[in-house]
């Protein structure tokens, strides 16, 4: 009966002794949140894509509310979330066209000159380190990595070529950062019409000919 009050009371005074050490612990190491982060936070839509260039929505409010970035990074929100992110940060901004993904080829899957029928990970990424797959070097593989990494449904496979469904799209760029052969870029949408290269061949045209 002794033995079992003893190590009861040890048990209760080392508990004891680890809240007092973990209360201490957090009072001392405690970083300070500074309040507009979470304000900020809650402008921002929480899709976490990394289109503004940080990791999640988080990052994007913390760097904000520490001046380290502009309130017009957020393609998912667009031009509310902009304006939402000004008002608060009581500053004006000039909106800017919103940029979207072009695809830089053209040529679907039977147009590829095929040289080997490639039996490896169906992935762009795999397929372009091995090499071999198709006679173009610089064009589309045609295993969708960009549609993979797309949270928002907003680009399909047709025929081995990526097509973007601009009513879907909103400018997050995974698509761009995706694709190994760097077909696809964003540039800005303006109301004019945009005139997009459909081929990525740097060789000169004698040789592609």
């Amino acid at each position: 009966m002794t033995l079992m009050l003893l190590s009861g009371g040890l048990m209760l005074v080392v508990s004891t002794l680890a809240c007092v050490i973990l209360v201490v612990a957090h009072t001392r190491l405690s970083v300070p949140v500074d309040p507009r982060q979470a304000a900020l936070a809650d402008l921002l839509p929480q899709a976490n894509c990394g289109g503004c260039g940080f990791p999640s929505c988080a990052e994007y409010a913390l760097a904000l509310a520490e001046d380290r970035t502009t309130a017009d990074r957020c393609s998912v929100g667009g031009p509310p979330v902009t304006a939402a992110l000004a008002k608060y940060l009581g500053i004006s901004l000039t909106p800017n066209a919103p940029y979207r993904p072009v695809i830089h080829c053209s040529a679907k899957r039977p147009d590829r000159l095929r040289q080997g029928d490639y039996k490896g990970i169906p992935t762009c990424t795999a397929a372009n380190v091995i090499g071999g797959v198709q006679g173009c070097t610089y064009g589309c593989l045609g295993f969708g990595d960009c549609v993979a990494v797309c949270d928002f449904d907003a680009i399909h496979m047709d025929d081995g070529l990526p097509v973007v469904d601009y009513e879907k799209c909103t400018g997050c760029g995974a698509c761009v950062r995706a694709c190994p052969r760097h077909i696809i870029e964003q540039v800005p949408f303006k109301t004019d019409r945009v005139m997009v290269v459909g081929c990525s061949n740097h060789d000169p045209g004698k040789a592609v000919r």
